[in-house]
């Protein structure tokens, strides 16, 4: 529990309380999958603050674990946006892709909530069967990405329910600090992973 307050207000209160590794427990439950990304946040500022330095290992298996994260954390929230305009088809496609990107998650950390990010890096190396389980679960998000674009993104329904609600300019992103794939479904390509490396970003030549 997070005490009396329920929710981000109430982790937050709680983990100001308790002094260092303590507290992750308190930062994972600012999400489910993405729970991995706010300990990852948490340790670098805390480890900057430090002057801990991490190494290679711990660096590119937290980038991992990130953007499995990532993954599993925009599936549910495809879920819950074709949940809110009555896509029961898209919903149950986005929620496929969510628990596959979640299984591999959970395959590499051990599951939500284990504490798997560490101050001064992680608590295990990649399990002897994760380059098959990782095979496995990049054909399912695949072609779960190709069903969710026929169920929801070029249903029409969708489009007749989405296009023109909520607009925001590339120019609204920036001065309200919105990044990721609304940003860039706004007309630009700023990717902070890109722009402002941390952990092995500055390695990773993506788009």
């Amino acid at each position: 529990g997070v005490g009396s307050a329920r929710g981000h207000g109430g982790s937050a209160e709680e983990g100001e309380a308790i002094p260092g590794h303590g507290a992750l427990r308190c930062v994972a439950g600012l999400g489910y999958a993405n729970g991995v990304m706010a300990e990852v946040a948490y340790c670098l500022a805390v480890e900057g603050l430090a002057g801990v330095s991490l190494p290679d290992r711990a660096v590119w298996l937290r980038t991992l674990a990130s953007e499995i994260a990532r993954i599993s954390d925009h599936f549910s929230r495809l879920t819950a946006v074709s949940a809110s305009i009555g896509l029961r088809s898209a919903e149950n496609v986005s929620q496929q892709g969510e628990s596959s990107a979640t299984r591999l998650l959970n395959a590499l950390t051990g599951g939500v909530f284990t504490g798997w990010v560490r101050l001064g890096g992680v608590a295990s190396c990649l399990p002897e069967e994760f380059e098959a389980l990782w095979g496995i679960a990049q054909g399912e998000i695949e072609a779960t990405l190709a069903r969710f674009d026929a169920a929801g993104s070029s249903n029409p329904s969708c489009q007749k329910r989405l296009r023109g609600v909520a607009v925001l300019s590339s120019e609204d992103c920036i001065a309200w600090g919105v990044t990721g794939p609304s940003i860039r479904a706004a007309g630009t390509s700023r990717d902070i992973r890109r722009e402002t490396p941390y952990l092995a970003y500055g390695s990773i030549d993506f788009d």
